[in-house]
């Protein structure tokens, strides 16, 4: 089972890369031969109240979802402590986001023993790489997210083969995605609340 846990509400033009996710397992896997389900958790933050629908919004995309496998959309809130079973729930996160701060998704994932498949361009790059997950390759694109703050700058893209290459290998080797998930935990290990906050301390007392 595949997991995207993140906002989405702009199509084609969000930072988050739900549309190219679709389109890379739309195209990837067939009900009829492969037994997978993708798993999408939109976040409620970024959802409008009024005038979205996911269904609308994904039928603007024009793929052919016909022979695709399952594929279920959570846009409701999830309370923390559903959202950690949620996770144990699912094999692996996808995310292949076209820029990133940090990526809390990817993290949680990481930390509940999930491997990530997100691209090279992001925050994520700091606990996300090919030991403990896949880093796809990114070309820079101008940036198309309506939000004023990302006016003349650019974010990375990745290709939908690559993607679809690496859910692919995904899902046909348990004994590569078990080694990755075991390194996961281990790697994100210092990335704890606890230690961010010392380090922050560290850097506030070093400006004294």
């Amino acid at each position: 089972k595949f997991f995207f846990n993140k906002g989405w509400v702009q199509g084609k033009n969000d930072r988050s890369g739900f549309d190219i996710l679709l389109k890379a397992y739309s195209e990837e896997f067939d009900k009829e031969k492969d037994d997978v389900e993708l798993l999408a958790k939109l976040n409620s933050a970024y959802t409008p109240s009024q005038g979205w629908n996911i269904k609308t919004e994904i039928d603007k995309l024009g793929l052919d979802l016909s022979r695709a496998p399952p594929i279920k959309v959570i846009t409701q809130n999830v309370p923390f402590g559903d959202l950690i079973a949620l996770y144990h729930t699912v094999d692996i996160s996808v995310c292949p986001t076209r820029g990133e701060a940090w990526g809390l998704n990817m993290s949680e994932s990481c930390a509940c023993g999930i491997p990530v498949i997100t691209t090279n361009f992001g925050g994520q790059n700091d606990f996300v790489n090919s030991k403990n997950g896949w880093l796809l390759p990114t070309k820079l694109v101008p940036a198309t997210d309506q939000n004023a703050y990302y006016e003349e700058c650019q974010w990375g893209e990745c290709d939908v083969m690559d993607l679809r290459k690496a859910m692919r290998e995904a899902y046909e080797n348990k004994e590569l995605l078990k080694k990755k998930a075991l390194q996961a935990i281990e790697d994100i290990k210092p990335f704890s609340w606890d230690n961010s906050a010392q380090q922050a301390l560290k850097a506030l007392m070093e400006l004294k």
